[in-house]
């Protein structure tokens, strides 16, 4: 094996995260249910089926002009994937910013300001791998930032998303979530034979995205 590339996305995301990296701690408030959303939004969805595209490690920097105090954050992801031994250029997800009026309303509802969406769509055997967040391009104070994750279909066996030590599974479609996106480390992969898609939201907080973090994750939003 190769001499080991020190820049390390991981390594530094751990120093600023407050996450206590101890994999047999269990991790039961890793991410929050929010709420669900009901509605009809198939036809959007194959609409973004139709323009997707692939995303990797390398391409999801340019696709999203994605910017870090810290260096070449960039080239330090793909560092992590050389060590480890895998392939940088494999897919990782199906990416596209085509959304509808449903989707849109889940967005609103949401009452962030500026909010910024994409749709994360993966494929049989697509996988992001175990990382930090780096928003650090929509507000000056991450800590008025919050990032969602709207399931758009119900869950497959053998899709999931894992926060911390802990796996987020049989969600319903309409079903969205938050999480500690700063300090959290998560993936996820898709091992089923169906598509798995997810919109993901951030933007700055209002009282209105507080009240809905503090509400019922019971609660059913029409859209």
């Amino acid at each position: 094996m190769g001499e080991r590339i020190m820049e390390s996305n991981w390594e530094l995301g751990k120093a600023r995260s407050n996450y206590h990296f101890d994999k047999t701690q269990p991790d039961d408030d890793a991410f929050k249910i929010c709420g669900q959303f009901a509605g009809d939004w198939q036809d959007e969805l194959e609409n973004a089926y139709a323009n997707m595209s692939v995303v990797t490690w390398p391409s999801r920097w340019k696709r999203e002009g994605k910017t870090d105090p810290r260096g070449n954050l960039a080239q330090y992801e793909i560092n992590d994937i050389i060590n480890a031994g895998g392939d940088p250029e494999q897919p990782m997800y199906q990416g596209s910013t085509t959304i509808g009026p449903a989707m849109e309303n889940m967005i609103k509802t949401l009452g962030l300001i500026s909010p910024r969406h994409k749709l994360h769509i993966q494929h049989t055997g697509e996988s992001v791998a175990m990382h930090f967040d780096k928003h650090y391009e929509v507000n000056d104070h991450p800590d008025e930032v919050h990032r969602f994750l709207i399931a758009l279909t119900d869950w497959e066996p053998g899709q999931f998303i894992i926060f911390g030590n802990k796996v987020c599974e049989k969600w319903k479609a309409g079903h969205f979530l938050t999480f500690d996106w700063q300090n959290m480390p998560h993936g996820t992969a898709n091992a089923s034979f169906h598509k798995r898609p997810l919109l993901s939201v951030i933007g700055i907080a209002t009282p209105k995205t507080m009240e809905i973090l503090a509400g019922n994750a019971d609660i059913i939003h029409a859209v």
